[in-house]
C-alpha cells in the first residue's frame, strides 16, 4: 500500500478518523474537527500561515496526542512547508520515541543541518525495520548528505524496489541521480549521460504514477536545466508544469511552479519568463510581498519603463497595507533614493497606515546610516505608542544587534519565534547566534530560514556562507556562494576569499589560488585575501605571504592580525629579533595595547628572556584579565622559574583579602591543578564562571575540571562548547570539547575534537601541543584502534614534556602489551 498520499487523501482520511468519533461528540471534538478541516483547506490554497493558527487551535484541543502532532505536521511537509512541519514532527517524536515514521521523517528534515542528529534518528529505525521503504527512503537522503552517494543509490533503488508504487521513492532516487550529476560538474567533470536519463526517467515515473503532476515536471525540468544541450528543453518543461499547475486550480501547485521556473528564469537571465512566473504567483496570491519586490525590479530593467510603475499598481490595488509601502521605500532605498524613500514611509504615517512597521522601518534605516541615538529615540516612542506590537518588538533586536548585545537579540528572538516563525527572524537569529560564536546553532537557524523563504533570498543565502565556512562546511559554502553567482550578486572581497578558501579545503587548490591571485594583484591587495592567503599557502610560499603582508602593513601599520601574522612567519623563520625590534616600535607608538604587550611577552618567552616576558604579560594582564592567553603564559613562566608555590601563596593572600581579580583567580585555580587540587581548582573557576559572563578561559577550565571529576558532563560540554565558540574556535578549547565527550564514553566525538584541534594549530602555525596527540590517542584506544593509539602517543611522548605525560607513557606501554599479546595469540 503507497505511503505517499495527497493533502486531499490526507484530510479525507483525518475527517474519518475523528468523524468516527463524533457520534454523541463533545463540542471540543467538533471544534477540532472544524479547525483541521480549515487548517487543510487553506493548505491546499497556499495559505500557510493561517492554515498554522488552525493547526494551532486543534492542537489546544489535544495537546497529549502525539498521532495529531505527526499528523499535522506530515501535511505542512507534503504542503513543501519542511520548517513549519519541522516543530509538530519533533514534538509527536518527543513525546513518543517509539513512533518510527516520525522519527523518520524528523531526519529527514534535519538532515541537511544536523547529520550527525539524522543519522542518530535514523540509526534505530534501520536495525529494527530495515525493509521498509520509508526507512531505505531515508538512508538514502542521509547517505547524501554525508557524501556517500554509492551507498545513497543502492538505498534509493532499494525503496524503489520494496514499494515501486510510493511515488516518494522515485523522488528520491531522482534526487541520488541529480547529486551525482552535480557532484561531477562542481569537479568540472562530464557527468555520464546515462544519469541524466535515470534521473528523467524517474521523475517520468512519478508523473505516470500521479496521472500528471506539476511537481514531478518541475524536477523534470530542473534535470534539463543543468543537461549541456537540454535547456530548451527545461525551459519547455517549467512552462508545461505551470500550465499543468494552473490546470489544476490549486494555488499551492501554482505557486510551486512559479517559483521554480522564476529560479529558472533567474540563472538564465530570462527576465520574460521570470515576468510571467511572478504573475502566475500574484494572481493566486496578491498577499505575496517576494513576488511583488522581485517583479519591481524586472519591471525596472525594462527599457521604457520604471519600476514605480509596479509599485503605483501595488498601492492602488493594497493602499491600506503597510508593506506596500514598505517594499516600495526597499525599492528606491536601493536605488539610493533614500530621501524619497523616507517621504513615502512618513507620509503613510501621516496618512494613518500602521504606524508601528513604519516606526520599525525608521528604526533600521537610521541604524545603517550609524544614526543608533536617533533610533533608540524612535523605538522609545514606539515602545510608548506600541507597547505590545510585533514591530516593537522586533525594533529591540534590531537595536540589540547594533549595540553589540547579541546574547540580548538571540533572547528576545526566542520569545517571538515561539509565536511566529518567518525567514527573516530567523536570518535575524542566525546572525545574533553567529555573532556570539554559536556556529551549530546559527547553522541550524539559517538552514531553517532558507528552507521557509518562498524563493531565493540573497540576505540569507549570504549569511549562510559566512557561517557554513567558519563551521568548516566547506562544501556547503561553495555551493551556497555558487547559488550567489548563478543568480548575477556581486561578490565583496570578503565572499570572494571564502569562496578561495572553501575551494582550497576541499582539494580544488587551482581554482583557489586563481581566486586569490586576482585579488592579490590589486593595490593594496584587501587584507582579508591576504591573511587567508597566508594562513593556506604560507607554508608553501612564505616569500610572498611575507611580502604581501609587510604590502598591508605599510597602509595599516596598527592592524594587529597583520602584525601577528608578520611575528609568526618571523618565528617559523628563525627571526625572533626582528619580530621583537616590529613589537618595540609598535609598542612605543602605543601606550598600553594588551594584545600587543601579549604579542611581544610570546616572542621573549622563545628568546629566554622570562623576566622582560613576565613584564609585558602582567602589565596586558593587569590591562585585561579576561584576555585570552595571558593565564596560559603566566602558569608556563612560573612553571620554568619554579615561582609554583610562591605565586600560590601570594595568590591566596589576596584572595583572603578580597583583591583577586578575575584572571589572577583563573591564574590561581591552573595553580591548583598543577597540584592536582581538582576540588579546590572546581570552587575558584566557578566563583570566575559565576561573576564574570563571557570569560572563556574560566569556561574551559571548569569544563575540563569536570571532565576530570566525572561529574556534571553535561554541564562540562557546555560549558567547553560555550568557550570554544567565545574563543573564536582555538584549538585548546576544541581539545577541551573532545576532552568531556571522552570522560563522557563519546569516543568518535571525542576523536573528531582533537583532530580538530590539530588541524587548527597547523593552521595557525603554531606548535601542536603534545597534549591533543595524547588526547587524540586515548580515543583512539576507547576506539579499540590501538596501532594508531601507539603512534598517537609516541608521537605526543617525542615533544616536549606536557601535563598527562607520564599517564601518556602508561597508556603507550599498555596498548604495546595489548598488541604483543594479539600478535602472540594469533
Amino acid at each position: 500500500m503507497p505511503r505517499q498520499r495527497s493533502l486531499a487523501v490526507l484530510a479525507a482520511l483525518f475527517v474519518a478518523t475523528i468523524g468516527g468519533l463524533l457520534i454523541g461528540c463533545t463540542a471540543s471534538e467538533k471544534r477540532l474537527q472544524d479547525h483541521t478541516k480549515a487548517g487543510y483547506a487553506f493548505l491546499n490554497a497556499g495559505h500557510v500561515r493561517e492554515a498554522v493558527l488552525e493547526f494551532r487551535n486543534a492542537l489546544k484541543l489535544r495537546p497529549d496526542d502525539p498521532a495529531l502532532y505527526e499528523q499535522l505536521g506530515k501535511a505542512l511537509v507534503r504542503a513543501q512547508q519542511p520548517f513549519e512541519g519541522l516543530p509538530y514532527i519533533e514534538q509527536a517524536y518527543l513525546m513518543d520515541p517509539s513512533r518510527t515514521e516520525a522519527a523518520l521523517y524528523l531526519a529527514r528534515l534535519v538532515a541537511a543541518s544536523q547529520p550527525e542528529r539524522a543519522r542518530d534518528l535514523l540509526n534505530p529505525v534501520l536495525a529494527s525495520n530495515p525493509d521498509d521503504d520509508l526507512t531505505q527512503q531515508t538512508l538514502a537522503l542521509v547517505l547524501l548528505h554525508e557524501g556517500r552517494q554509492r551507498k545513497a543509490l543502492e538505498a534509493a533503488r532499494r525503496a524503489v524496489e520494496l514499494d515501486p508504487e510510493n511515488v516518494d521513492n522515485w523522488i528520491q532516487l531522482g534526487t541520488v541521480y541529480k547529486a551525482k550529476i552535480r557532484r561531477a560538474q562542481d569537479r568540472r567533470q562530464r557527468p555520464a549521460s546515462n544519469l541524466f536519463k535515470l534521473a528523467i526517467s524517474a521523475y517520468d515515473h512519478v508523473d505516470k504514477l500521479k496521472g500528471g503532476w506539476s511537481r514531478a515536471r518541475i524536477e523534470k525540468a530542473r534535470v534539463y536545466s543543468i543537461w549541456p544541450g537540454h535547456q530548451k528543453q527545461g525551459q519547455a518543461t517549467f512552462i508545461d508544469a505551470l500550465s499543468l499547475a494552473q490546470a489544476s486550480g490549486s494555488p499551492l501547485e501554482i505557486k510551486l511552479a512559479a517559483w521554480a521556473m522564476d529560479e529558472y528564469g533567474q540563472r538564465r537571465s530570462d527576465a520574460k519568463l521570470r515576468r510571467r512566473a511572478l504573475r502566475a504567483i500574484l494572481e493566486v496570491d496578491e498577499d505575496n510581498y517576494e513576488a511583488w519586490r522581485a517583479l519591481g525590479w524586472l519591471v525596472d530593467r525594462q527599457p521604457e519603463h520604471s519600476g514605480e510603475e509596479l509599485y503605483s499598481e501595488l498601492l492602488e490595488r493594497r493602499p491600506d497595507d503597510a508593506r506596500s509601502y514598505l517594499a516600495y521605500a526597499g525599492f528606491l532605498v536601493q536605488k539610493e533614493r533614500r530621501d524619497d524613500a523616507e517621504a513615502v514611509i512618513r507620509g503613510a504615517l501621516d496618512d494613518g497606515i500602521d504606524g508601528a512597521a513604519l516606526q520599525g522601518w525608521l528604526i533600521r534605516a537610521r541604524i545603517l546610516d550609524g544614526q543608533i541615538g536617533d533610533a533608540v529615540a524612535i523605538s522609545n516612542e514606539m515602545i510608548n505608542d506600541f507597547p505590545d506590537d510585533r514591530e516593537t518588538r522586533i525594533a529591540s533586536v534590531w537595536l540589540a544587534l547594533a549595540q553589540g548585545r547579541p546574547e540580548e537579540a538571540a533572547n528576545r528572538l526566542h520569545r517571538i519565534l515561539a509565536t511566529e516563525q518567518t525567514s527573516e527572524l530567523l536570518r535575524l537569529l542566525a546572525l545574533a547566534e553567529y555573532r556570539q560564536g554559536r556556529l551549530a546553532e546559527a547553522s541550524r537557524a539559517i538552514e531553517r530560514a532558507s528552507i521557509s523563504v518562498q524563493s531565493i533570498s540573497f540576505p540569507i543565502l549570504r549569511l549562510r556562507a559566512r557561517i557554513a565556512h567558519d563551521s568548516g562546511q566547506f562544501q556547503n559554502t561553495v555551493e551556497t556562494i555558487r547559488i550567489l553567482i548563478g543568480r548575477g550578486q556581486k561578490l565583496d572581497d570578503g565572499e570572494r576569499t571564502l569562496l578561495a578558501t572553501a575551494l582550497h579545503q576541499t582539494d580544488r587548490r587551482d581554482d583557489s589560488l586563481s581566486i586569490f591571485e586576482n585579488m592579490l594583484e590589486q593595490q593594496p591587495p584587501p587584507r582579508v585575501a591576504v591573511l587567508a592567503f597566508v594562513r593556506l599557502e604560507g607554508e608553501n610560499d612564505p616569500t610572498r605571504a611575507y611580502q604581501l603582508l609587510q604590502q598591508v602593513l605599510l597602509t595599516s601599520p596598527n592592524d594587529f592580525e597583520i602584525v601577528e601574522a608578520l611575528t609568526k612567519m618571523d618565528l617559523a623563520a628563525g627571526r625572533a629579533q626582528l619580530a621583537v625590534q616590529r613589537l618595540n616600535q609598535l609598542a612605543a607608538a602605543r601606550l598600553v595595547d594588551p594584545p600587543l604587550l601579549l604579542l611581544r611577552a610570546r616572542v621573549l618567552a622563545r628568546l629566554g628572556a622570562w623576566d622582560a616576558s613576565e613584564s609585558d604579560v602582567l602589565r596586558a594582564f593587569e590591562a585585561n584579565p579576561k584576555l585570552p592567553g595571558a593565564v596560559d603564559l603566566l602558569f608556563t613562566i612560573y612553571t620554568k622559574n619554579g615561582q609554583l608555590d610562591d605565586v600560590r601563596a601570594s595568590f591566596e593572600l589576596a584572595e583572603k583579602s578580597g583583591v583577586l581579580h578575575p584572571g589572577a583567580r583563573v591564574l590561581l585555580a591552573r595553580l591548583y591543578l598543577a597540584e592536582g587540587n581538582l576540588e579546590r581548582t572546581r570552587e575558584m573557576l566557578e566563583i570566575v564562571v559565576q561573576e564574570v559572563s563571557g570569560f572563556w578561559t574560566a569556561q574551559n577550565d571548569l569544563a575540563y575540571v569536570l571532565a576530570e571529576l566525572g561529574v556534571d558532563l553535561d554541564r562540562a560540554l557546555q560549558l567547553a562548547r560555550k568557550a570554544h565558540a567565545g574563543s573564536g574556535r582555538l584549538p585548546t578549547t576544541a581539545d577541551t570539547v573532545g576532552w568531556v565527550h571522552l570522560k563522557a564514553g563519546r569516543y568518535d566525538s571525542a576523536l573528531r575534537y582533537f583532530e580538530r584541534a590539530i588541524k587548527l594549530s597547523n593552521q595557525e602555525r603554531e606548535e601542536v601541543d603534545p597534549a591533543f596527540r595524547y588526547h587524540r590517542g586515548v580515543a583512539l584506544l576507547g576506539l579499540g584502534r590501538t596501532t594508531e593509539a601507539i603512534d598517537a602517543f609516541e608521537s605526543a611522548l617525542s615533544q616536549r614534556s606536557f601535563l598527562g605525560a607520564g599517564d601518556a607513557r602508561r597508556q603507550l606501554e599498555a596498548a604495546r602489551h595489548q598488541q604483543s599479546e594479539s600478535a602472540s595469540s594469533s
